[in-house]
């Protein structure tokens, strides 16, 4: 039985850049795992071979693939985050989209208190709410 889903981030270079902007973007960000490829491995010396980061209760795994895949990240996937409060929303949203694009802006919507939607420089989205309403 599965006890848990967990986001696998694929990059192509990128990995260990945005590794370093989410455990600096999110206040309880917490890097567990961090390996690179080493001189002579499958992977470009230096790029991730796999992390992992906690960022509250969840984690997600990013890696830097050694092979190009035309993989790219889309809108039609996202993250979805619970912040801790409204200021947080907006803390979140504008460092995630400096050189990415907002989406929805942090604002009051009808479903959330405090909400905004960005992709952040590497494609990946993120949704961020505070005091969802039913």
């Amino acid at each position: 039985m599965a006890n848990n889903v967990t986001p696998f981030l694929t990059f192509t270079g990128q990995g260990r850049d945005a590794l370093e902007l989410y455990a600096a973007v999110f206040p309880n960000a917490e890097v567990e795992q961090r390996t690179e490829f080493g001189p002579g491995e499958d992977g470009v010396e230096g790029t991730l071979r796999q992390a992992v980061l906690k960022i509250g209760k969840g984690r997600v795994r990013l890696i830097d693939t050694p092979h190009r895949t035309g993989f790219h990240f889309s809108s039609a996937m996202s993250l979805f985050v619970d912040c801790d409060s409204a200021q947080d929303v907006d803390t979140i949203a504008a460092a995630l989209s400096e050189g990415g694009e907002t989406l929805m802006p942090a604002d009051t919507y009808d479903f959330a208190e405090r909400f905004a939607w960005v992709a952040d420089p590497f494609g990946v989205n993120w949704q961020l709410s505070y005091g969802a309403r039913t």
